[in-house]
């Protein structure tokens, strides 16, 4: 292939970029390459003029000015040539179609008026017979069109596609049955890269002949995921609960925001649509099975069972856990472990853990965002989850991690402000939530224990700053126990 013909990959390719000559070659470096050959022509010009003056004789009488003139005419040919090809093919190309002429095109134009030309010099100025020629050519081309049919279809499609370029180097196509992201087209075929990791080459004949369904690099790709739900589940819960299953999901694009709606009434089931926009079609498959796994465990922290095959009830239990006889007594336990429930008795503590409930979160799965609106607080039974605290930049810094026994969100349980931070699963993440009615009902029946929860949250608050000020993130200042047990007692409408 030429140099400079459509030949790349997707790794070398920039924004902008064009299938054909370099866009460096402006106007002016176009018109300096005709220099040398106007040159050459002028050159040629004189000297053949001179030589036809001194010798008195015709334009073609003897064998030296033939070979002049035939010169001067490769000369002037040369000019011409390059000249149509930057008015017709890059100047008057890009104002019709929007973009420069491929480098194939230019070497084709090409070769037709080289092959023009020496048809007319060979005429001309060496007089000879083109007739037999002609014929010969003839025959030579129906015998090679005839032999390389398949090969010429490809060539011819190949030049289609290059002058119309209805897709780019890094868009992701569909043709054959096959798909995957177009990594070189050139005149014979276009390569695919599959998700698998091999290549595909696909004839330009097969590419031009079937439909071919191009998703681009720059925009996102609509995707559509089937689920179902029971008949028991209300629309608009399971609507509610698949979406925030699928927001924040790597590769998922905010904008479009994606869509739940509901598809269709099965047999033992109600079908649900997921819509969301991919920014790699190719990631497809893998982004479908992290929605599915994400929606596992929103379905399990609803209380919703999945209808096919047959109903599976969640929450579960790992296997590796030995089955708790008295779940109530356990919660209890860990909440006996919370500084923060110190100042409460036994008795509390177990009315409070009753009313509690546990929750499994995926992952990589949002817990809490901030700016989110508060009134619950988070121990954590088992596994890891990591805070990130929000910055002025919009970054997201992270300031801890937190293990078995630990909480989060203590807070917005006692004052009902809004959270501070985001909160991630690491790995799978089973919690226990403890929710304001819950503390509500212990403070209508003990309103001394409002007090000793702000002295207990003051504290803390200023051993969290303390940890904070060695951190990027920015330390609230900590409040003054008087300050925060007014805003408990305001928050739980205590008199």
């Amino acid at each position: 292939m030429p140099k400079g013909a459509t030949d790349g990959r997707v790794a070398r390719e920039r924004p902008g970029l064009h299938l054909g000559p370099s866009s460096a070659d402006g106007p002016v470096e176009k018109l300096r390459t005709l220099r040398l050959p106007l040159a050459f022509a002028i050159l040629m010009g004189v000297a053949y003029g001179v030589t036809l003056v001194a010798e008195g004789v015709g334009p073609t009488d003897t064998p030296e000015l033939r070979w002049l003139l035939a010169a001067v005419l490769v000369a002037v040919g040369i000019t011409v040539v390059q000249a149509l090809r930057y008015f017709v093919l890059d100047v008057l190309f890009l104002r019709t179609q929007g973009h420069r002429a491929p480098a194939l095109l230019h070497v084709v134009v090409a070769l037709s008026l080289y092959f023009v030309l020496g048809l007319v010099i060979a005429g001309a100025v060496f007089e000879q017979p083109l007739t037999g020629a002609i014929a010969t050519s003839a025959i030579a081309s129906v015998v090679i069109g005839l032999a390389l049919q398949e090969t010429l279809g490809n060539f011819f499609a190949g030049i289609s596609l290059q002058i119309e370029q209805p897709f780019r180097l890094g868009d992701v196509i569909e043709s054959g049955g096959r798909s995957g992201r177009v990594e070189m087209f050139n005149w014979r075929a276009t390569t695919i890269q599959t998700v698998s990791g091999s290549r595909v080459v696909i004839p330009n004949s097969v590419v031009a002949r079937e439909a071919v369904e191009v998703l681009s690099r720059t925009r996102p790709a609509r995707h559509e995921l089937s689920l179902s739900a029971p008949y028991e589940a209300p629309p608009q819960q399971i609507v509610g609960v698949v979406h925030r299953a699928v927001m924040g999901v790597p590769g998922v694009s905010d904008r479009p925001v994606p869509q739940v709606r509901l598809a269709s009434f099965d047999d033992s089931s109600v079908g649900y649509e997921v819509l969301y926009w991919l920014e790699d079609p190719l990631r497809a498959a893998a982004i479908d099975a992290q929605i599915r796994e994400r929606v596992w465990y929103a379905f399990a922290r609803n209380d919703i069972s999945i209808p096919f095959p047959h109903e599976v009830h969640v929450p579960y239990l790992p296997p590796e856990r030995p089955v708790i006889e008295d779940p109530c007594g356990e919660r209890a336990r860990w909440l006996g472990e919370v500084e923060l429930f110190g100042p409460l008795t036994p008795e509390e503590r177990r009315q409070l853990a009753q009313d509690a409930r546990t929750l499994l979160y995926g992952p990589g799965e949002s817990i809490l965002r901030a700016g989110a609106e508060g009134g619950s607080m988070f121990v954590v039974l088992r596994g890891r989850v990591e805070i990130r605290v929000p910055q002025d930049d919009g970054r997201r810094v992270r300031v801890a991690e937190m293990t078995a026994g630990e909480v989060i969100g203590e807070m917005s349980l006692l004052t009902g402000e809004p959270r501070s931070a985001d909160v991630r699963a690491v790995g799978e993440v089973e919690l226990m939530e403890v929710r304001r009615d819950d503390v509500r009902a212990l403070l209508a029946e003990n309103e001394a224990l409002a007090d000793a929860l702000a002295h207990e949250m003051a504290y803390r608050l200023d051993a969290r700053a303390d940890a904070l000020a060695a951190t990027a993130a920015p330390a609230s200042v900590p409040m003054m126990q008087a300050s925060l047990l007014h805003r408990i007692r305001r928050f739980f409408e205590l008199g």
